[in-house]
C-alpha cells in the first residue's frame, strides 16, 4: 500500500473520531492531543506525519491553534509497541493513532481519566 493510500486511511480515521468535536473547536478554544505511534525512528515517518497534519489541517485542526500532535516512536524495535501505547494512554492523549499493526496488546490495567467514548 502507497504511503498516500495510508497517510489518506489514517487522516480519514483521525477526522472521523475528531468530528465529535467540529463543533466546539472555533467555541472553545480546546487543544486537541493527538498521538501518533510509530515503529519506524521519526525522521523515517516524514512523508506519513506530513499527510497526517495537510489531512488534519483540511480539517481545520492546525498545530499551535488546536492541535499538537507528538510522534512517539519504538525505534525499530516491535517488542515495545506495546509498551509505547499504554505511555500515549497513560499522558490522556485525545486521539491515538498507529500505522503500524504491531501494537497488538496494551495493558488493560493502565489507568485513564475518561472511559472510551
Amino acid at each position: 500500500m502507497s504511503l498516500r493510500r495510508i497517510g489518506f486511511a489514517i487522516v480519514l480515521a483521525v477526522g472521523l473520531t475528531l468530528v465529535p468535536f467540529a463543533g466546539e473547536v472555533p467555541q472553545s478554544g480546546k487543544v486537541y492531543r493527538v498521538a501518533v505511534l510509530g515503529l519506524q525512528p521519526a525522521q523515517l515517518a516524514v512523508p506519513f506525519i506530513h499527510a497526517l497534519r495537510e489531512g488534519l489541517r483540511d480539517l481545520d485542526y492546525v498545530e499551535n491553534r488546536n492541535l499538537v500532535l507528538d510522534y512517539l516512536t519504538a525505534d525499530g524495535r516491535p517488542e515495545r509497541m506495546p509498551e509505547v501505547a499504554a505511555e500515549a494512554v497513560r499522558w490522556g492523549y485525545d486521539v491515538i493513532v498507529t500505522s503500524t499493526n504491531e501494537v497488538t496488546a496494551v495493558d488493560s490495567d493502565v489507568e485513564t481519566q475518561d472511559e472510551p467514548r
